[in-house]
């Protein structure tokens, strides 16, 4: 029985909704976002059946599935950005539940990332509360459900920073930046292809791993720069990660709306 991967792979976003249960804005960001993930799943999917010569190369399908998630994080974007604004101004709501950068973020890529995890992890979901355990030939030092469950917790911690990363770059029209992102992504992608080849395995996580230690970086150089548009100074942790949930509850205003 692995009861201990499926909280690994769905732990986080599960806390997480039960944190912004009573933060509407927060919980819409987080479905709005996972519907544009699943939208790109399904054009990837489009590509590999019109492609029917290359449905056998697995990195050309990654790579493709890497360009329409990464596409579709930017016209989400856009929309949100278009969506905000009449939020901001039109709804007096705006002043009960004000967003911040990095709590509608964390809401955003935690929306991608718990997708992924779906498509990662839910094919194998039906087997991973029977009696035994399953193993792959490539790697026989780790079971097939420890695996995925750490490499899908990886990729929703690695969404969530792409997701902060993105808004900052897409917001000041930074192509180098977008294209750091984008790297990014590519790399802890294709880095997935170790898991077919003799005990890759033992070389996958350290190497995700090392791609979100390098987002996250980023992130800090990112949001230390004076330019950057978050209100963070001054915030406790709880707000700045959950800041419309804390002035829900508490119901005064602490900050401004305009602060996305």
């Amino acid at each position: 029985m692995e009861i201990g991967s499926i909280i690994v792979a769905f732990g986080p976003a599960a806390m997480y909704l039960l944190l912004i249960y009573d933060a509407p804005q927060l919980f819409i960001v987080f479905i709005a976002s996972s519907f544009f993930f699943l939208v790109a799943q399904m054009f990837a999917g489009v590509v590999w059946v019109v492609v029917f010569p290359l449905r056998t190369v697995l990195a050309f399908q990654l790579v493709v599935r890497v360009a329409f998630v990464e596409a579709s994080r930017f016209f989400y974007l856009k929309l949100y950005k278009f969506t905000e604004e009449g939020f901001t101004v039109k709804q007096t709501e705006a002043k009960l539940f004000p967003l911040q950068d990095v709590s509608s973020s964390i809401a955003a890529g935690l929306g991608f990332g718990a997708m992924d995890t779906v498509s990662l992890y839910g094919l194998i979901l039906s087997h991973s509360t029977d009696p035994a355990t399953l193993y792959s030939a490539n790697c026989p030092q780790m079971s097939t459900f420890t695996l995925v469950a750490w490499l899908s917790l990886l990729f929703q911690m690695l969404h969530i920073l792409l997701m902060i990363l993105a808004k900052d770059a897409y917001r000041r029209a930074s192509v180098p930046r977008a294209v750091c992102m984008l790297g990014l992504h590519l790399a802890a992608t294709l880095l997935t292809l170790l898991a077919g080849r003799r005990n890759g395995c033992l070389a996958l996580l350290p190497a995700e791993g090392f791609v979100v230690v390098l987002a996250g970086l980023m992130l800090a150089v990112i949001v230390r720069q004076k330019e950057y548009r978050s209100y963070m100074r001054g915030i406790g942790a709880f707000e700045l990660l959950f800041g419309s949930v804390a002035e829900g509850r508490a119901a005064v205003p602490r900050m401004s709306a305009t602060s996305i």
